[in-house]
């Protein structure tokens, strides 16, 4: 199993009676469980809660130029302002955004390495590592695009990819970055916030509010996780339980072995 570290701050506002939480989450190797198999628990993170990366289902579409250009409302990729700060608990590693551009809003991020085959069947080697291997990375980011009349703010798509045939992940389908062969995957980022307009009223109008804020990264030696909920729904103990995506983790990790509900062991630390 993996250890388990966790810091959490909670609360109910003054002013509007609403109940917050965040919780800083991180489960690291041990002698036990010497490695995080990225593939597999990003692939089943995904499967139980799909709705904690982008896919079609989250978006709608404009064609721009011959492209399809995909739009989420009221969502949009992690910025670096939002998880940095001299106040991070210390099982946050300052290295998160390495290489990250400062005005990147970062969705998901994978990368790791491709695995060069030979021509004729008979020169495959009996082990993978004696194969040679190049780098890849596959993104997508999120970036402003516009407010709608009823004061929603819109984010457009946007994939990237490095050492990897982008048509590989058609439709944002970033599922399947965890499926291709022949692929090692390192490393896998995704974060989000959720908005909602917030009436100022007269003739203020609205202006978007955050409302949640995800952040997973999963290395072979950790499994770093953020939720924060501003205004958690009154059946709602936890960030995300009434969105299922923490149940979803929760039973990722349980499928494979690497953790007993940790639903239970943050609920502890309310």
């Amino acid at each position: 199993m993996l250890e388990l570290a966790v810091q959490v701050k909670h609360g109910t506002s003054l002013i509007r009676r609403r109940r917050h939480a965040a919780f800083h989450v991180r489960l690291s190797a041990t002698a036990l469980t010497p490695e995080i198999p990225v593939s597999s628990f990003v692939d089943q993170a995904l499967k139980n809660s799909p709705e904690l990366a982008p896919t079609l289902g989250h978006t709608s579409v404009r064609q721009e130029n011959g492209k399809t250009v995909f739009l989420l409302s009221n969502r949009r990729g992690r910025p670096r302002e939002s998880f940095e700060s001299s106040s991070a608990p210390p099982i946050f590693n300052g290295g998160i955004f390495d290489g990250v551009s400062a005005n990147r809003e970062e969705m998901f991020h994978s990368d790791g390495s491709v695995y060069v085959l030979p021509d004729k069947l008979q020169d495959f080697p009996d082990d993978l590592s004696e194969l040679k291997e190049m780098p890849f990375s596959y993104q997508v980011y999120s970036k402003f695009d516009r407010f709608d009349n009823r004061g929603n703010i819109i984010h457009s798509l946007h994939p990237q990819a490095q050492g990897l045939e982008t048509s590989l992940i058609e439709d944002l389908n970033v599922q399947r970055i965890t499926q291709l062969a022949p692929l090692r995957v390192d490393q896998v980022r995704l974060g989000f916030e959720t908005y909602s307009p917030r009436l100022l009223g007269g003739a203020f109008g609205s202006i978007p509010e955050v409302e949640k804020r995800l952040c997973l990264e999963v290395t072979a030696d950790r499994i770093y996780l953020f939720l924060e909920e501003r205004n958690l729904a009154s059946k709602s103990r936890l960030p995300f339980e009434s969105s299922g995506s923490l149940a979803g983790i929760n039973k990722a990790l349980e499928e494979l072995n690497l953790y007993t509900d940790l639903y239970t062991s943050l609920l502890q630390e309310m």
